[in-house]
Formats: C-alpha cells, structure tokens, sequence
C-alpha cells in the first residue's frame, strides 16, 4: 500500500510546481501597483514600450519564463492608469513617465491599454528556464467604446523576424508559424474576456533560451478602445503522458462554416489526452469522414502529435452539408469520443441575403462627383462569398467604373458613379443571374439649385483636406508673413471648376493662433509682423487646426469669383468652443465688396454652449444683393466680442449655389419677368423661351445673332446635317425649362436626338454657355429631305 500513496504524493508535488499542467506563464493586468510597474519606460523615439518588471505569473514560472508587452507604434497606444483624468496620467508615443499618478486618482494603478486607429500590440515570451515551455493559450479582456466602431475582429498572429529598426531586435521566431487567427468581438460595450488556442496560430514549444513574439492587431477603430489582462498560460517541463484516453482527448474545428468551394479550409486540431488529461506526444493520428460528400482532408496519411499532444489537419469540400469529422490513435488503435463538424456551404449567391449601398447617397450632377456603391455578397447561410463576378446596372444615365468587378476576401464588390443628369437613379447588382433584392439609390442634385460647400477652412486643411464627397486630397498651403492668410480652402468641386476662390485672413497680430492638438501644445505662435513663418506645417497626432482668440479680435474671410458664372451666397458656417470665462458673442459682417449690405450689414451670433458648437449665419439677413457675378468679390469679418476670454473658432466656410453667365444665373421666370415661354417681348422673331435658352440677356435682347446654325460635312463616311447651337447653362439647368435638338424627313414627324442612337453624334465643348454640336447622318433622309430643329419647352 505503500506504492500507490508515493505515487499520490510525487502527483501532488508536480501540480503545485505546475509541472505538466497548464499554468499562467505571463500576464500584464490591472492588478500592476507603482511598485511593480518600477515604472513603464519608454525607449526608443517611435514609442516602444517595455513593461521589463511585475507581470503576473504563476509560481511554476517564476524563473523559467520572461514576458513583455510593448507597441511598435508612435500613436494609437496608451498605457493609462484609470481614470484619465489629465494629460500626465497618460504614456503617449513621445512622452516619458517617471511615475504613476498621484495617490487619490481614481483607480491610480489600474493599467489598460488604450487603443485607436489601426494598432498593433506585441506579447514577447523567452524561455529562461532549462526546460521546455508549451504554450497553450493567449488570454485578454477587451472593452469597445461603441460597437459600431469601425471593426469587430481581433486578429492573433506569430511576429517573425520583427518588422521595426528600433528595439527590441527580433530574431526569427523558432516556432512555425500556422496562420492568423481572428477573435470575432461580441456586440457590447461591457468588459469581455477572449481566449485564443496557440496551437491555431503556430507551433507552441519553446526550448530553453528561445524567444517567441505573437501580435495583437486590432483593426482601424475610430473611437477608444480597452485592452487589459493580457496573458498567456501553458506548461513547463517535459511531458510524458500515459495511454490515449478516448474522453479526455478532444476534436475541434476552426472556423465551423466554410464555403463547399474545394478551396475554402477548415483546421481540424486533435488533441490526444492520457486520462489524467496530460498531452500525449508522439501519437501516429489519423482522420476520416462521414456526410453527403468525400471532403479532402490534409494530410491524407497519418500524422504525429507534437510535444503537446496536437495534431493538425485542414479539410476542404465541393459538397454542400455537414461533414463529421472523427480522430483516431493509429498508434494505440483509439477512435476520440469527441467529433468536429464542419458545415460546407452554398457558393451560390443570395439575393436576399446580399447587399448593395451608396455613399454618399447624394453627389451633384456635374459629372465630375461619384458616389460609391458597394455590393456584399453571401450565401443562403449569410456566409460571404469572394471571387465573384457582379456587375452593376443603373436605370438612367449614369456613368459606371469599372464595368465589373470580383468580390474580394470580404465578398465586396465596389463601383463608382457620376452622371451630368439631375434625378436620382436607382443601380441594382447581378451576379451569376441572380439580382440582388437591395438596390441602392443615389441622387444627382441640380447644381444650379443646391446649396454646396463653396469654401471653407477647418482641421483637416493642411497636409489633406476633405473634398466634398467622402474622401480626401491634399492641399491647404500657408502663404508668407507679409500675407498673414491662409489659401486653397477644401470645396466642392462644382464650386472649383466655376472659379470660387477664397481666402482666410488674419487680421491683426495679437491673440491669433493657429494650432495643432490641446490648448499650448504645437502652437504656431501669432500671425503678423514678427511672427514666424513656417514653410512645412507639423506632423501631429491628430492633424486639428484650430484658431485661437481672444477679446475683440478679427478674422477675415475673402471670396472671389473667378469664373464667368453667378454664384449665390446663402451662409457663413463656424464653430466656437469657449474657454471658461469667455465672452458671449460673434459678430460676422459684411465688410467690403461688389454686394449690397442690408439691415446695417452684420449680425451678432450669441453662443449657447461651452461645448464645440457650429452656427450658420443667413447672408440675406445682412446683404440685399448676394449673388457674385463674374470677376465680383467681398470681404466679411469674424470679430470676438469685447472682454472674450481664449477661444477656439474652427470649421469657417461660406455656402451657396453655382449658377451660370448667358442667361444670368436664373430660371425662366426671373429671366422673363413674367413674360410667356412663347411670345416675343421685343419682335425679333425669336420665342421668349428661345431666347432664353440661347443665352439672351433678358427679354429684349435681339436674339437673331444666337440662332442656331445649320451645315453639311462631306469630309468622310456617313454624310452628316450638322446642327450647332449656343446653350445656356443656366436654361440648361432650370428645371422647369427642356431644351432638345429633333430632327425628321417632314414637317409633322420629329424625332428627338439622342447621342449613339440612328447614328447620331453629339459634341459638348466650353462652358458658359456650352457649343452643342448634333450630327445627324444624311441617310436619314427620304425623299432627299432632311430637318432639324431646336426645341424648348418651358413648364410654368
């Protein structure tokens, strides 16, 4: 009897020393106090970061296991002791930290990582001891700020031969390398704990004195997010399990779901476990089948199970259904008990089930702005579904790049689209005959009659400015100290091409501050005489240019226009936040230029809030006159009120609407006056509403010089009747006005010209007004007659 208790008390000694068990071999957690951390440091200049002291363990490792954590990345990191209550509890990229915050900080040693944008944050673990260490399991806690914010996946990688010049130096990882793994996030904004099989990832033994480094990416998240207690667990020593046991052993599948495509791949990991639930290495294990089809299953002959007692396998089908997959112990004749199924999916494409969406969903109709359309295809089982074809198809005139396009990895599909015809059209997607149900509208607005950004300045003019229809260009150029503004504003691109030009001026020298970042930090001190000059502006973390003011301090804002058109101004846009003690108003008034000031030609804003808060101010409570002909400019003004404290006035832009020469900018109803579309007000013989599309002045301008012309060219094959006229841009862009080209054989029928169709032709050259060129081929003639004329249609 003596045996057996000896037995009990050599296993009772090997748990508590953690020998042959899994154990905490390292973590980094909020349980870290001042002492521990000793503190964080931060060595090099693109902010890694090394906790070198206090990461937890377990007492098996103590001595046989050394981690670190650290980022490669100057932004998007922050190791940060509870509440952040003040910019010095934070460790940013550039900054150092001697000391953790003051006592009486909430929670002052709870230590997270703070993650935003795409980040990535690296685990080192070396082997210091003399045995060798199995690593099992990755563990961490995440919290999201907003489940919408830009990424659900956590993605799990080995990091070989590292990837950045500063240290930590990173020799190649002795391990091999399986593949990424992503952790899918729950849909929450509470604290979740995620574990992560090593194994899926890569080989996890590690022989005394060898170093391993796995990577935490996390993807392009636009607001804050929360990572703590990271750590991984595994076993020390060598392990010499007993006989295969069926029921301890295990069967497992990653992913669950795969598409029946013959390439898509699921991992089978088979863990042979003795019946103490030790690992079992060097086992021959062989894997087998059972399902509606004959899935291939790699390697097909048998493997051997590593030093921890696992043997991978990867599985693929062309057969829809559910195939089983079971494990058995060649070397000691064993079936698992445990199984893994694997449900091989559909590739054909769900109308239901798929996607299609626009954005933005409202572009003007200039054929110049697009709006993307992204089509998502899945399966029945709302599986995505990459190396697809789609087209897309709009039902009016649009323009479509490309023609098509393959679904990629995320089973995505995207197009964009323009059109130079106002309406909203309706695009649906097909794939392999099927149509997807969701269809995607965009509206392609009348660029005479919409409001649009016609300038403005704000946080993003300096490296890239945003360029009205999602994206970004680059532009924003400061001038030189005897100019003391800042040009090249971010504007729509109707706004552009018509010639609106802009200028932020900084009027005096006090109190003017454009800044990049918080309050004090990355200034650019005061504009004006004695101020420096910057010929390249500050790379920072977050880009921000704001402007800081105080007391009754002016801001000038210039417009121009520089093109032949009318353009509108309808609102000045800014906004304000207040330092505490600020004062309480903005007056904004027209100072100088070709318009008409009405009212006394200013208005007084009244902030409502401390908070950043915008504030649009109507032109046409202070102009009489706001239209900008051509060659016209004015000058407003931005003046704090008397006693402001510090300020931050931010985002200052002008809005309106682009109209055109020629007809002056307006529909048929101003134009005429009242006058009827089909009388003649001054007995030219030309129609009012011809007239008006022609580009007459008003009414009784004599149109007979703008009539259209009529030619023949003979100059090659087909022999064309070539029509030519002057349109009106703004007659063009009336709503209520249509203006078409018809041509026939007589006097009765009339067919309307359509570019492409009969072997018509039609040319647009210039603006303002545009040439229209209709060739309309002579073998449309019968009887030797052949007529075109230009027809308008005003709709009161």
């Amino acid at each position: 009897m003596k045996n057996p208790l000896t037995l009990l008390a050599t296993a009772l000694v090997c748990m508590t020393s953690g020998h042959g068990q899994s154990i905490l071999l390292g973590g980094f957690d909020g349980t870290q106090t001042q002492n521990t951390i000793a503190p964080a440091t931060v060595t090099s200049s693109t902010g890694v970061r090394e906790l070198k002291e206090g990461f937890v363990q377990d007492i098996g490792a103590v001595g046989a296991v050394a981690a670190r954590i650290w980022t490669d990345q100057a932004t998007g990191k922050e190791l940060q002791w509870g509440a952040r209550t003040n910019s010095s509890n934070t460790l940013w990229g550039l900054s150092t930290f001697d000391a953790a915050p003051a006592s009486g900080t909430a929670n002052p040693y709870v230590a997270t990582f703070r993650l935003s944008a795409t980040s990535h944050i690296n685990y080192e673990i070396t082997n210091t001891g003399t045995q060798d260490v199995i690593l099992d399991t990755l563990h961490f806690n995440h919290k999201r700020a907003d489940i919408n914010d830009g990424g659900d996946t956590i993605t799990i990688s080995l990091e070989q031969n590292g990837t950045f010049a500063n240290p930590p130096i990173l020799s190649a990882s002795p391990l091999t390398s399986v593949g990424s793994v992503n952790v899918s996030l729950d849909a929450t904004t509470n604290w979740v704990g995620y574990e992560v099989d090593l194994s899926l990832v890569s080989s996890t033994t590690l022989a005394s004195g060898e170093t391993a480094t796995y990577r935490i990416a996390v993807p392009n998240w636009s607001g804050d997010n929360y990572m703590d207690n990271i750590a991984i667990s595994g076993i020390v020593g060598s392990i010499t399990g007993g006989t295969v046991d069926a029921d301890t052993s295990t069967v497992s599948a990653s992913p669950t779901t795969v598409l029946a495509d013959g390439s898509a791949t699921s991992t089978i990991a088979v863990t042979l476990k003795d019946s103490g639930g030790l690992p079992v290495p060097s086992e021959d294990v062989t894997l087998s089948s059972s399902g509606p089809g004959t899935p291939t299953i790699s390697p097909s002959a048998t493997l051997t199970t590593n030093a921890s007692g696992i043997a991978l396998f990867t599985v693929s089908s062309n057969t829809v259904g559910t195939e089983v997959f079971t494990a058995t112990s060649s070397t000691d004749s064993i079936v698992v008990t445990q199984t893994a199924s694997v449900d091989f999916q559909s590739t054909l494409v769900d109308a239901g089930n798929s996607t299609v969406s626009a954005s933005p969903s409202a572009v003007l109709a200039d054929d110049t702005e697009t709006s993307t359309i992204t089509v998502t295809l899945r399966n029945a089982g709302g599986q995505l579904l990459p190396g697809k074809l789609v087209s897309l198809s709009g039902d009016g005139s649009a323009s479509i790049a490309p023609a098509t396009d393959t679904t990629d990895a995320s089973g995505l599909a995207t197009f964009t689209v323009k059109s130079g015809t106002v309406g909203t059209e309706n695009f649906t997607a097909t794939s392999e005959s099927v149509s997807v149900t969701q269809t995607a509208d965009v509206a392609f607005q009348d660029v005479a009659t919409t409001s649009i950004l016609l300038a403005g300045f704000d946080g993003h003019n300096t490296y890239e400015i945003p360029d009205g229809s999602g994206g970004f260009t680059s532009g924003g150029t400061f001038q030189s100290e005897g100019d003391k503004y800042i040009r090249d504003p971010h504007q729509r691109t109707a706004a552009a091409t018509a010639g609106f030009t802009a200028e932020l001026y900084m009027f005096s020298n006090v109190a003017k501050e454009p800044q990049w970042g918080g309050a004090g930090q990355f200034s650019l001190g005061y504009w004006g005489t004695g101020s420096t000059v910057l010929a390249t502006l500050p790379n920072t973390d977050d880009g921000r240019n704001v402007f800081t003011v105080a007391d009754t301090t002016t801001t000038e804002f210039r417009v121009q226009n520089t093109g032949s058109g009318d353009i509108t101004l309808e609102k000045i846009h800014f906004s304000v936040q207040l330092d505490s003690g600020a004062g309480v108003d903005m007056t904004v008034a027209y100072a100088s230029g070709d318009l008409t000031a009405a009212g006394g030609g200013s208005t007084v804003v009244t902030y409502t809030a401390n908070a950043n808060t915008g504030y649009d101010v109507d032109l046409t409570s202070i102009l009489s006159d706001n239209v900008l002909g051509a060659g016209e400019s004015a000058v407003f003004t931005l003046v704090s009120g008397a006693g402001t404290g510090r300020m931050r006035i931010d985002d200052i832009a002008i809005s309106g609407t682009v109209g055109s020469g020629g007809g002056g900018g307006t529909s048929y109803a101003t134009w005429s006056g009242g006058a009827p579309a089909n009388g003649d007000a001054n007995g030219d013989g030309v129609a009012n509403a011809v007239a008006y599309a022609l580009g007459a002045a008003d009414v009784n301008e004599n149109a007979i010089s703008l009539l259209p012309t009529f030619a023949y060219d003979n100059s090659g094959s087909p022999i064309y009747l070539v029509f030519t006229f002057n349109r009106d841009d703004a007659a063009e862009a009336d709503s209520t006005t249509e203006i078409s080209v018809e041509y026939g054989s007589d006097l009765a029928g009339w067919t309307t010209a359509v570019d492409s169709v009969d072997g018509v032709v039609i040319t647009e050259t210039g603006s303002d007004p545009t040439n229209v060129q209709v060739k309309i081929p002579a073998s449309l003639a019968v009887g030797g007659k052949l007529f075109a004329r230009l027809k308008v249609t005003v709709t009161p």
